[in-house]
Formats: structure tokens, C-alpha cells, sequence
């Protein structure tokens, strides 16, 4: 039982014996961790490698598995400058059309609604959302390959595969 500084019963246990309680979990916890990490160089020590059939599947899926999930950077950079390319000019022309609608309804004024500036600015940055998808569609995957200046074949080639890693995730 402990008492608080005015005489009474604490109801919960001080800061510093939930400290003491958090530091002591926490070294189990460091042991407990350094044990497995023990075990395991242990029981690796001890495991010859072995060359049968399934390992070397094993390894070649896992090499497989490694390779597809890195993109080359010469790739990721291709598809970065034609997503610019794409995207970079209905985003422009949509934020300059917010000016030009403020222009036409104070000065001149016309009288626009104001769900027809949202539909035209909606399609507007919804063509750069487009230019962006098409950017990394029109691309060449293949590091050793440029491609075509408008990427067209290239989508041809890349949006079944990419339809197809959707219906099939694994």
C-alpha cells in the first residue's frame, strides 16, 4: 500500500514504478530478442546448404520475385518526364482558366454557373490525371529501349499488363 504526499492511499502506482515497470519489460523484451538472434545463427551454423531440386526453385522464384519488384531508375525516370509531358499542360490551362472565369463575371459580366466552371475544371485536371496514367502507360519497360515519341505502342503493350496484374493480383 502507498500513500500519497496528503496521507491518503494512492489509487495508482507512481511515475517512477511505471518507469521502473517499462524498463524491465523492455530488457526481457532485449533478451528474449538476442536469444532468437542467437538460435538462429545457431541453427544456420549448423543447416548445410543443400542443392536439391526444390531450393533451387526456391531461389530462382525468390531471385524472380526480387528482380520484378525494383523498376531500373533509367525507367522510372522515362516515365516521370512523359508524365510531365502529358500532365503538365491540362493542369496549366486549368489554372489559368480560374483567372479567366473571375475575368468574364466581374468585368464583363457573363454570367457563368457556377457547376460549369466546376464540370470544365473537373474535366480539365481530370485530362491531367489522364496525361499522368498515360505517362507511366506510354513508357517503354524495357531499359535498352526508348520508345516512340507519343508512346503509343508502347500503351498497347503495357495496359494488358497492367489489366492483367489487376484480375490476377499474385
Amino acid at each position: 500500500m502507498q500513500l500519497s504526499k496528503r496521507g491518503k492511499i494512492a489509487s495508482r502506482p507512481s511515475q517512477q514504478k511505471q518507469l521502473e515497470q517499462l524498463q524491465a519489460d523492455e530488457r526481457e523484451y532485449q533478451r528474449a530478442m538476442q536469444q532468437r538472434i542467437e538460435e538462429r545463427r545457431a541453427s544456420a551454423k549448423t543447416q548445410e546448404p543443400s542443392f536439391s531440386e526444390s531450393n533451387s526453385k526456391f531461389e530462382a522464384e525468390s531471385e524472380y520475385e526480387s528482380q520484378s519488384q525494383t523498376v531500373p531508375e533509367q525507367i522510372t525516370d522515362r516515365m516521370l518526364r512523359r508524365m510531365l509531358a502529358f500532365s503538365i499542360g491540362p493542369v496549366f490551362f486549368g489554372f489559368t482558366l480560374f483567372p479567366l472565369f473571375y475575368y468574364l463575371k466581374t468585368s464583363q459580366g457573363v454570367d457563368i454557373p457556377v457547376w460549369a466552371v466546376y464540370l470544365v475544371q473537373t474535366m480539365i485536371f481530370g485530362g491531367g490525371l489522364l496525361g499522368i496514367s498515360y505517362g507511366i502507360l506510354s513508357s517503354s519497360w524495357d531499359p535498352q529501349r526508348e520508345g516512340s515519341r507519343l508512346g503509343w505502342n508502347e500503351f498497347q503493350a503495357n495496359l494488358p499488363i497492367v489489366l492483367q496484374r489487376f484480375k490476377n493480383p499474385k
